[in-house]
């Protein structure tokens, strides 16, 4: 709107004859109103929804409550700070009204200008009011001219104090479709109740039909056939064995009855030696019996002096590679550790081969062969006992004497016979049970040497030496 166009009488006329600032100061505070009220009703709708989503009520049902009323606290908490910029700007407005109010020419200055023109007009017969009435046109198009200012800022002021930033609705927090599906939950549950009550109409007809007063006679009709079935058997056992054979029956029954009880005292009073064998048993082991180390394996073989200190050297040899002593297959280092195979009685005149030692192992080829290393029992000390890969010992025991000399010259002259009936193993410790499990199922005669760091030993595969 141009308001130079506007003469001062409208302009300021419409300025003194409107509202004023009363319902610009009135929705301002109505404005900071609603936003106090939105804000404290988010404020207490966050809390409440806070408090029974953790405390009073718990889980999903709670969690989904939540997720759907939180977007409406922030809607509400939007809103009030909407509403109290619009107060603001109402305010704004107000001062912008008052500004315009007081730079607007009042109205009955106005006037009067206009009513001494008229006058001044009205009297200038000979031209002497032409200063005056110049004078007081001047006045009137300064008055114009400041109306026309004071509208033109006050247009300008109430358009910035207009622009408002546009209101929402606020958001959907429940589900549309709830209340048909709700509907919907009704109708079936009064259809189960429809059946439910049908069913049980049903069943009632049905109860009410069956003839429960035959039950009765039933029970009695099976009594009396239990007695008549019982008069019967002692009619046909009277019959068989005489006037008193049913009650001699009966009793002969109660008394086998009575006997079968006491199988139960019986069995306590057997019981009772046993009692606490089980704990004793559970809490309390034997000793363990010794166990000598796989080191110890052929320790025979080098404890002695005489003919055995030349069995003292460890021997080594592989499968296929042994060296001959005459015409008998040794480990290459018996080639140098022993020189010659020499009778005892050769070594130790003093001593015959009838002192050997008893043994446990059989008397047949190879339990001579293992009876060579304990030569030194012969004179009277007890040898070392010789520990087989399968666990079994042979002990010697220097005061008991052999029942019969041992012919090493016969066992030296039959492996000269069969010098390849030997197979050497060369075997550390971490194998050896492996190597003699294996060796306890292969037949022939086995020489395994188990090495022991630099130092390795012989070891006898198998007290059976006959037999593997």
């Amino acid at each position: 709107m141009d308001f130079g166009l506007q003469p001062p009488e409208i302009t300021s006329g419409e300025m003194y004859l409107g509202p004023g600032a009363g319902p610009m100061l009135a929705a301002a505070v109505a404005w900071d109103g609603l936003a106090a009220e939105l804000q404290s009703m988010a404020a207490s709708y966050a809390s409440i929804v806070e408090g029974m989503a953790s405390e009073s009520w718990l889980g999903p049902s709670s969690a989904g409550m939540a997720a759907a009323a939180a977007p409406y606290v922030t809607w509400m908490s939007g809103t009030s700070a909407q509403a109290k910029a619009a107060a603001d700007q109402a305010r704004a407005a107000v001062v912008a009204y008052e500004t315009a109010f007081a730079a607007v020419v009042p109205p009955p200055q106005i006037a009067a200008n206009r009513s001494q023109l008229i006058s001044l007009v009205a009297t200038n017969i000979f031209g002497q009011n032409t200063a005056a009435i110049a004078a007081t046109e001047a006045e009137y198009g300064e008055m114009w001219a400041q109306d026309t200012m004071a509208m033109f800022g006050y247009a300008s002021s109430s358009a910035t104090a207009s622009r408002l930033t546009p209101f929402t609705a606020p958001p959907q927090t429940t589900n549309p479709s709830g209340l048909a599906g709700q509907a919907a939950a009704t109708g079936q549950a009064t259809a189960l109740a429809s059946g439910t009550n049908a069913v049980t109409t049903a069943l009632s007809s049905a109860a009410a039909q069956f003839p429960f007063d035959i039950i009765p006679t039933l029970l009695q009709g099976l009594a009396t056939l239990s007695t008549q079935y019982t008069q019967l058997m002692g009619q046909l056992i009277n019959a068989i064995f005489g006037p008193t054979g049913a009650t001699t029956y009966q009793n002969l029954f109660v008394t086998a009855a009575n006997v079968t009880k006491f199988s139960t005292w019986a069995n306590d009073a057997m019981s009772a030696p046993n009692l606490g064998m089980t704990e004793f048993k559970v809490f309390w082991q034997p000793p363990p019996a010794p166990e000598i180390p796989k080191s110890s394996l052929g320790a025979g073989l080098g404890l002695r002096s005489g003919l055995s200190a030349g069995l003292a050297h460890a021997a080594s040899a592989g499968l296929g590679q042994a060296n001959l002593v005459g015409d008998l297959s040794v480990p290459p280092s018996w080639a140098s550790a022993t020189p010659a195979v020499r009778l005892v009685a050769n070594t130790l005149p003093a001593t015959s081969l009838a002192a050997a030692p008893a043994t446990q192992i059989p008397a047949n080829l190879l339990g001579q062969m293992a009876l060579g290393s304990m030569t030194g029992g012969a004179l009277g000390a007890a040898a070392p006992a010789i520990y087989t890969g399968s666990g079994a010992r042979a002990r010697a025991n220097g005061g008991t004497p052999s029942a019969e000399p041992v012919k090493l010259e016969a066992v030296i002259a039959q492996l000269q016979k069969q010098p390849d009936a030997v197979r050497h193993w060369n075997v550390d410790k971490a194998d050896l049970d492996g190597l003699l499990d294996r060796l306890s199922k292969q037949p022939g005669i086995h020489a395994v040497h188990v090495s022991n760091g630099d130092k390795p030993k012989v070891a006898l595969p198998d007290t059976q030496l006959g037999s593997h």
